[in-house]
């Protein structure tokens, strides 16, 4: 069966392969070395140590953080998710908006949003979520 080239690159020639092939090794031999390197580095500090790693076998450290931890971040992505999609769709529509006032505001709430860096945004929501108390506290 003959390799047909697409409309995105050429099929490699004999020479690309053979380079194609050389990188894949020398990526994965780099690769293993940083794991080995990470590794080595973890144990010599004292972190692969059976008293660092007994907590995580305590049903009571599951119940009580790691669990409800990663129940609730799967929570707030979801919510966060749905947000997300419906102020995108609404936002989107109202740029296309035949009424210029509308597409004017949507265009500014947009480019507001893309120039300030999402960490920014985290921090800020943190921080207006904690002093307005607007998620109560489970426990």
């Amino acid at each position: 069966m003959a390799v047909r080239a697409t409309v995105l690159y050429d099929a490699p020639g004999p020479r690309g392969r053979r380079i194609n092939s050389l990188l894949t090794i020398l990526a994965a031999a780099v690769t293993l070395l940083a794991v080995g390197w990470i590794g080595w580095t973890l144990n010599n500090n004292g972190q692969l140590t059976a008293a660092k790693w007994t907590p995580f076998l305590d049903s009571q450290t599951w119940q009580t953080y790691i669990l409800p931890g990663l129940w609730g971040t799967l929570r707030s992505a979801f919510v966060s998710i749905i947000l997300a999609m419906v102020l995108g769709v609404l936002l989107g529509l109202g740029r296309l908006s035949e009424l210029a006032w509308l597409r004017w505001i949507c265009a500014v709430i947009v480019e507001f949003f893309r120039a300030i860096p999402v960490l920014l945004l985290m921090i800020f929501a943190y921080q207006l979520f904690a002093v307005y108390n607007m998620v109560p506290p489970r426990q």
